[in-house]
């Protein structure tokens, strides 16, 4: 299993309950990789992205983990749809009149 600890919304700095040193002191502690991302400023999220996926590849290159057809591992090609039932009908909602805020 390839895990990374991720601290999310650093851009609410003062809002911030666990500091970036008690957050890579614990990542430290587990043996894993650490990283701060913001979605709303799109602070490192690619990077955590790009981090992840580069040690999942490593991971497959050097055997510790196999492409699986079965619900571990990981998995190769696309994911199936999911099928409709005929029978049922798909259920259509009204446009609104107002924001559904």
């Amino acid at each position: 299993v390839i895990l990374m600890l991720v601290g999310h919304k650093s851009d609410l700095e003062e809002e911030r309950t666990v500091t970036r040193e008690e957050g890579e002191k614990l990542a430290a502690s587990l043996g894993l990789p650490y990283i701060e991302t913001s979605a709303k400023t799109n602070s490192n999220v690619v990077e955590a992205f790009q981090q992840l996926s580069s040690a999942i590849y490593q991971a497959l290159q050097s055997g510790e983990l196999h492409l699986r057809k079965d619900w571990d591992g990981v998995k190769c090609g696309a994911a199936r749809a999911q099928e409709l039932n005929d029978t049922q009908p798909v259920p259509v909602e009204e446009p609104t009149k107002s924001c559904a805020c």
